[in-house]
This record gives structure tokens, sequence and C-alpha cells, in this order.
């Protein structure tokens, strides 16, 4: 298997190559060094789909040995059990980078949704529309233990990811029409950064905006999902 640093090597290479093309104005030569950078990125993104189906045949291997009792609370399909020991481990941004980095992984590996990544938080489908994935761990003092947070500019669609305590990770696929109609009533803090303030209820799933109301999120949070992101 080929080492991703290989990889990153070889796209510091590129970028250097396209610095000097530039400066020799060889425009032609830009042009082709930057959709060779696009084929890396491609290339690490595709690695990391095939690390999160290894940690997908490991983890079900493991669920073989260890079975996990059942549970019966409606709604609750979690997309993933991260191990404890190296969550514990890792900072809160490394987590998010995790998990986002896996759902994003199964999505091409169960959907064959591709997403190319545009910033640590953000994603492009295949069609150009822009996709915002947030994180946050559960805090349980809060009353809406979710502070999810992006930058304030607007994405086509949003995929909010809510991993509890115990390490389950679920997540709610917000379609356009969805992400229209709430934008303008989410909180923003004094850093312009839109808040997605989530909470668990029973059996459901709220998001509050800031207005009062609060949105079901149950249904943006089943199977096949990630299908919407064209």
């Amino acid at each position: 298997m080929c080492d991703p640093k290989v990889i990153l090597q070889l796209r510091e290479e590129i970028f250097r190559r396209v610095a000097e093309a530039a400066k020799n104005g060889l425009t032609d030569q830009v042009a082709r060094l930057a959709n060779l950078a696009k084929s890396c990125d491609s290339a690490i993104e595709s690695m990391k789909g095939l690390e999160a189906e290894v940690e997908r045949i490991r983890e079900g291997l493991k669920n073989l040995e260890h079975p996990m009792t059942n549970r019966t609370v409606a709604a609750e399909k979690p997309l993933a059990h991260l191990p404890q020991k190296g969550s514990r481990k890792a900072g809160s941004r490394e987590r998010g980078r995790e998990i986002r980095d896996n759902w994003v992984g199964r999505a091409l590996r169960d959907y064959g949704v591709r997403l190319r990544r545009l910033g640590e938080v953000t994603y492009q489908t295949a069609s150009g529309k822009m996709v915002a994935i947030p994180y946050a761990s559960e805090a349980p003092e809060r009353t809406y233990p979710w502070w999810l947070g992006l930058p304030d500019k607007q994405p086509y669609y949003a995929v909010l990811l809510c991993q509890t305590t115990d390490g389950r990770v679920f997540d709610f696929v917000l379609d356009n029409r969805c992400i229209a109609q709430i934008w303008g009533s989410l909180s923003r803090d004094a850093n312009h950064h839109v808040k997605f303030h989530v909470r668990m209820s029973g059996p459901n799933w709220e998001l509050k905006l800031k207005d009062g109301p609060v949105v079901q999120l149950n249904e943006y949070h089943r199977d096949e999902a990630p299908n919407i992101l064209q």
C-alpha cells in the first residue's frame, strides 16, 4: 500500500513547481500541475476511505468477539463507535477530524458519494455544491449538550456529527431546503460563527433556533441519508 507521506511529498513538489511556473508565466504548466494536485487530493481521500473500511472490519471482528447488548431507544442508529483509548488521547479538533474522515469515507464506500475537501469542515460534491460537516462531543452539563460551529457562509448541505460521552456518533444530513429555512435563525457567536445547538430529548433529537422554536432532527437521521449529497 502506498505511504500517505509519499503522496504529501509529491503534493509539496507540485506546489513548488506551480510557484516556479507562475513566476515564469507558464500558465499551461500551472494548469497541468493544478490537475496533478487534485489527483493527489483524490488519492489521499481514497486512502482515508480505505483506512475507514479497515477500521470497520476490525470493529466488526471485535463486535463478534464481544457482542453489545441491543438498545431499544427510537431513532438510535449510531454511525460509529470509536475506541475510547484513542478518543481520550486525541484533542477535540483531532477527534473531530477523525470522525469527519470516517463519515466521508463511509459515504464513498457505502453510497458512492464522493466529497472533495475544501477546508477543515467544508467539502464539495461532484456537482460542485458545498457541504459543511461540523462535529461536537457531548457536554452533559449544558441544556443543549452539542454545540456545532461553522463559519457564517451558508452551505448547500450540512451534516451534523454528534458524539455521545460513550463514543457513539449520530449523523444528521440536512438538505438544502432545511438549511435555507433555518440559516437566518441560527445563533452566532462573537467570532461570527454559526452555532447549531442540539439535544436529545427522550427518543427525539432537537435543534434549537435563536427565536425559540426547535427543529426535529429525527427525519434527517436515517439510512442512506448520504445519498442526498448530489
